[in-house]
């Protein structure tokens, strides 16, 4: 059918026309303008005069295209403010870039242009059909590729991201560098980067690429001694299953892998460790390797059983005081004035006190060690460590203190170990600060200095008081306890040092105060400054305990991020349980006529019997005679009540401890009955008859016969029973 336009239509389509091909100006800046050209719409477009930064340029056409002219140089990056008004980042790895005009800001628009001198990257690729290659892994501009040797501008600090096009049916083996056959890591077979600051502008790379299908995952072994002493791991992933002295393969996840190994207490030394029969040194306690296919990794904790003879001197003798905190095998040397025994291996390690001595030098077996004041060297002979020191004028100050408890000092931070009253302390005119700080639930009432006969409080900030210590000066502290005149009873299913956590603490968080909970239940003292508390838990995987239930008077506390705060004031009750979602259960009291009991859950908060309890599993119910029932024999019975059809089963007699208290745990709900305790026998069943028989109850309801007679109830389980109105006790 033929199309006909009216007037109006053919009027629209040439105003569209015009719409589409109005012109748009940009502001264009460049660091080198030499270095690039400016066209309208392509590479085939007319060029735009661009000869000064920051120059105006009009473009006709649906877009703008830069390129670059010089070949000794780089388009680094490109900047252009888009549609949605925020500059946008491109880059031009091939050496041009079209900017469409429908992409840009529809106000004023500013490019700019970053060129920069390149360095030079060649790599062999046999098929390009296999492989990307990018500025970087976040680019979305590849370069182009041909068959052969390929030539790759990047920025001077630049990287190049090379990656497999398709890594199910495709696995890159190996990344490495032609001069000198250096491998780079792969990344789970499928890419490798190549970086500036292991690289030179200038090297030639190539890789293997294979089938899937012919792809066997490259392995490296590590052997352990004595695997409960080693922590090993592979990427950051900790490795696990090692079998004493047998090698472990270990597949890897790239042409190289990143080990580390170390004793599993911290600080503590392995004898050896070994790649490919080289002894590895460790740095910060670690061995870290890069291991390669085929590798061999040996670890040996145990240091053979092989001791050396280390001799400490000072030199001055008089001087020996600048020696302190020695330790050997890892423990601490009682008298290191004699030669002491150190295994093999091991190391020696002490304290120097730079504050008092000016430490002139450390020499071991002659050669000099340093003069640091914290040595440590490991043990391979036997040694002669020398320490040369020449002691600073001493000047002294009396510290008195009327509570020793009541504060921590600090000289020079070092810690000073305090009496009641007055304490002769020694400083240097080099080393002379004091610091005075409350212990924990002390308050310091008053720090007061003397000197010359004058008398002033010492400087105070938020943490502490801080005193320039003068020859002859006295400190005066006065501190007193606070009064803990408040308690909180927690209930808790772990105690603080439970393994199944790696932190499981209750903390004030007034004094920072951790209490060190046990199981089950616990009484804290605390004061209104404590009454904020906090409890954090994470478990041995550093993930938050999951889950995890507290509750302060039955009133679930909200927590995030494995932190949980709360208030308490006196006499509340704080339940915490971890790893379980607690049931609630019940107990109910059945108390004769006449007796007087006392009732209390959570050994304090007293229980109406009439309303009994309602309360998580593990409450602890506590019952004891009134005073009105003191010289009254009792029994006490306690049935667990099935829930589901909440009848009680057959009760059994509770014994009191050796304080007269019955003490019930609420695993389930529970049925107590209370009642006088019968002298003997079967109490209400005479000779056999009419009189004596009838239905035979438990105290708790439970009908258990019909119509019995005295030998059918003594046929019975001993217990207490109800007939014909009258308690029964069958022994």
């Amino acid at each position: 059918m033929k199309k006909v336009y009216s007037l109006l239509t053919l009027l629209m389509l040439a105003l569209t026309a015009m719409t589409a091909a109005a012109s748009k100006t940009v502001s264009v800046s460049c660091n080198f303008i030499d270095a690039i050209e400016l066209r309208d719409g392509s590479s085939d477009g007319p060029v735009l005069p661009f000869e000064a930064d920051g120059m105006d340029v009009t473009i006709e056409s649906d877009a703008l295209y830069i390129g670059l002219t010089d070949d000794s140089k780089l388009i680094k990056q490109i900047y252009y403010t888009c549609t949605e008004g925020w500059q946008k980042y491109l880059t031009a790895p091939n050496g041009y870039c079209t900017i469409p005009v429908s992409e840009m800001y529809e106000g004023n628009v500013s490019v700019q242009i970053t060129v920069s001198t390149p360095r030079f990257y060649y790599v062999n690729i046999p098929d390009p059909s296999l492989i990307s290659i990018k500025p970087s892994s976040y680019s979305d501009d590849s370069f182009l590729l041909t068959e052969g040797l390929n030539t790759f501008k990047v920025d001077e600090y630049g990287s190049l991201y090379v990656c497999v096009n398709d890594p199910e049916n495709y696995k890159m083996t190996r990344f490495w560098r032609v001069s000198d056959g250096m491998d780079l890591k792969v990344n789970n077979y499928t890419d490798c980067d190549i970086y500036a600051y292991d690289t030179n502008s200038g090297d030639e790379f190539s890789y293997t690429i294979v089938p899937a299908s012919e792809f066997e995952c490259p392995t490296f072994t590590i052997t352990v001694d004595n695997p409960e002493e080693v922590d090993v791991q592979v990427e950051w992933n900790q490795v696990s299953g090692f079998v004493a002295n047998e090698p472990k393969a270990i597949e890897m996840s790239g042409s190289t892998a990143r080990v580390s190994v170390r004793h599993v207490v911290y600080d503590e030394e392995l004898f050896q460790v070994t790649h490919n029969g080289q002894t590895v040194d460790p740095t910060y306690g670690s061995y870290n390797i890069t291991a390669s296919p085929d590798d061999e990794i040996v670890v040996t904790a145990a240091f053979p059983e092989i001791y050396k003879t280390v001799t400490i001197t000072s030199d001055p003798a008089e001087n020996a005081a600048v020696i302190y905190n020695v330790t050997g095998n890892n423990t601490p040397v009682e008298d290191w004035s004699e030669p002491f025994q150190v295994k093999q291996g091991k190391k020696v390690a002490f304290n120097l006190n730079s504050d008092l001595y000016e430490i002139k030098g450390v020499t071991v077996n002659g050669e000099p060690a340093g003069t640091s004041s914290n040595f440590s060297t490991k043990v391979t002979d036997d040694l002669n460590i020398v320490v040369t020191s020449e002691k600073y004028a001493t000047l002294t100050a009396t510290l008195v203190v009327n509570d020793p408890a009541c504060v921590r000092a600090k000289l020079n931070n070092n810690d000073l170990t305090l009496v009641e009253g007055e304490n002769l302390i020694e400083f240097t005119k080099n080393a002379n600060s004091l610091v005075l700080a409350a212990m924990p639930r002390y308050t310091l009432n008053s720090v007061t200095t003397t000197l010359n006969g004058e008398t002033q409080d010492a400087d105070m900030s938020y943490s502490g008081y801080f005193v320039t210590l003068e020859d002859g000066m006295e400190i005066n502290i006065d501190g007193a306890a606070w009064e803990l005149d408040k308690q909180v009873v927690v209930y808790s299913t772990h105690a603080y040092d439970d393994p199944t956590f790696m932190r499981f603490v209750l903390q004030s968080s007034g004094s920072y105060i951790q209490h060190e909970l046990a199981a089950g239940y616990n009484t804290i003292n605390f004061c209104d400054a404590e009454k904020n508390m906090t409890f954090s838990g994470y478990d041995s995987n550093y993930n938050n305990i999951d889950p995890l239930n507290i509750y302060v008077n039955g009133n679930a506390v909200q927590g995030s991020w494995g932190q949980y705060s709360f208030a308490v004031e006196h006499g509340d009750v704080v339940k915490l349980y971890a790893l379980t979602d607690p049931v609630t259960c019940t107990a109910s009291f059945d108390i004769e006529e006449g007796v007087d009991m006392e009732i209390v859950k959570d050994l304090y908060t007293a229980v109406d019997p009439a309303e009994g309890v309602i309360d998580f599993e593990g409450t602890l119910v506590q019952l004891k005679k009134g005073e009105n029932s003191a010289d009254t024999s009792i029994e006490v019975y306690v049935a667990t009540v099935v829930t589901e059809s909440n009848e009680a089963l057959e009760p059994a007699l509770l014994e009191a401890d050796e304080n007269g208290v019955y003490n019930i745990t609420l695993d389930t709900s529970k049925a107590v009955t209370v009642c006088k305790a019968p002298e003997s026998g079967v109490e209400g069943v005479t000779a056999a008859g009419a009189a004596n028989t009838g239905n035979v109850y438990t105290l708790t309801g439970v009908q258990v016969l019909t119509n019995a007679t005295k030998a059918q109830i003594n046929t019975l389980p001993s217990g207490i029973y109800v007939m014909n109105g009258q308690k029964i006790v069958v022994r």
